[in-house]
């Protein structure tokens, strides 16, 4: 049954890149990051989610895929998004909407930031937010301002408009409507510079304070509780946030380069009953105080730390890239710039 939208509008201050040549995203089959710029990929993507170039049933170590001066990546379920720092936007793997697989190719130019949903691809393209249904239809989505950041879970998505407003909208008991039936922000008095959209839960970062909201059944919003929260609340009060990141879990990185992840503890991928309603502090479990960025995909954490690219989770297709399909509930180092040159290379497609 559809709601009112909650959408909550706030002054939006841009922290600066996201992801400065790291980034991550993954489904339940594979795994896409980005790393000095070079897309890797790792798992079991025959719908073609990784390009054309994974030979191997399952790519147990990280490959590199063909794909340069990347800026961002979106993963769902067997397809992808790279949007490339020149503007273009690639899309590769199985076109819901015909069914046909498709190779890594441009949909359009001058893009500065996009996400996959379910049903369709959303990317800001001169402060204007469009949709493309996966077809020949690429249109503005009706009732929106000027927009500078756009995130996305399976069925609701969310942007922060030039003002300082952020929407949400989609599907579900949450955040949701149809944009073009309602779009009517409320005002949080926050300041927020990220925003971070999950499957059925949405993260917004606020002058260093993490505020949740939305399904809530497994911890995820983490205030503590199972209780779905239908307006934003503030999480973990004692610590400075840099990043937040939203999946069926949810994680976010402090200023000291600290991860906490939070959330049902079979999506966090550590596969610790106590990772649960409130964030957890990684720090007994990564190595090094300095982690940059970090993604999640299904049921599984990448985290790069001083160079080193850490993953952790569920790893039944070998998505982790740790060489095997065993689960890893602590992060294992799966690739640093000593290792680039022993790594697959594919040609360069773009």
């Amino acid at each position: 049954m559809k709601k009112s939208i909650l959408a909550v509008a706030v002054s939006f201050v841009l922290s600066g890149a996201v992801n400065a040549g790291y980034q991550a995203d993954g489904s339940d089959q594979f795994t896409l990051f980005v790393y000095n710029s070079t897309l890797y990929g790792m798992g079991y993507s025959p719908m073609g989610g990784m390009g054309p170039f994974p030979t191997k049933v399952n790519e147990l170590i990280p490959i590199e895929l063909g794909i340069k001066n990347v800026k961002s990546v979106s993963v769902q379920e067997n397809r992808s998004l790279v949007l490339l720092n020149d503007g273009r936007l690639v899309f590769m793997g199985l076109n819901p909407t015909t069914g046909f697989v498709e190779s890594p190719h441009v949909i359009d130019r001058n893009v500065t930031d996009m996400a996959l949903a379910r049903s369709q691809a959303l990317y800001i393209k001169g402060g204007v937010l469009y949709g493309w249904n996966y077809q020949s239809i690429i249109a503005p989505v009706a009732g929106l301002p000027m927009v500078t950041q756009v995130s996305s879970g399976l069925d609701h998505s969310g942007v922060v408009d030039g003002n300082g407003n952020a929407w949400t909208w989609g599907i579900g008991p949450y955040d949701t409507t149809d944009p073009s039936i309602s779009l009517s922000p409320t005002t949080t008095g926050a300041l927020v510079s990220e925003l971070a959209v999950g499957s059925d839960h949405t993260l917004a970062l606020s002058n260093g304070k993490v505020w949740a909201w939305g399904y809530n059944s497994n911890g995820q919003v983490g205030n503590g509780s199972t209780k779905d929260q239908f307006l934003p609340v503030m999480i973990n009060q004692s610590a400075q946030f840099a990043h937040v990141y939203a999946r069926n879990q949810s994680a976010a990185i402090d200023t000291v380069g600290q991860l906490w992840v939070w959330g049902p503890h079979y999506y966090t991928g550590f596969n610790d009953v106590k990772i649960s309603y409130r964030p957890y502090n990684t720090k007994d479990r990564l190595p090094v105080f300095n982690n940059t960025q970090a993604g999640l995909g299904d049921s599984l954490g990448i985290a790069f730390n001083s160079g080193s690219i850490y993953a952790f989770g569920k790893n039944q297709t070998g998505r982790l890239g740790t060489g095997d399909i065993k689960d890893h509930p602590f992060p294992v180092m799966i690739l640093n710039s000593a290792m680039i040159t022993t790594q697959t290379c594919s040609p360069t497609l773009f």
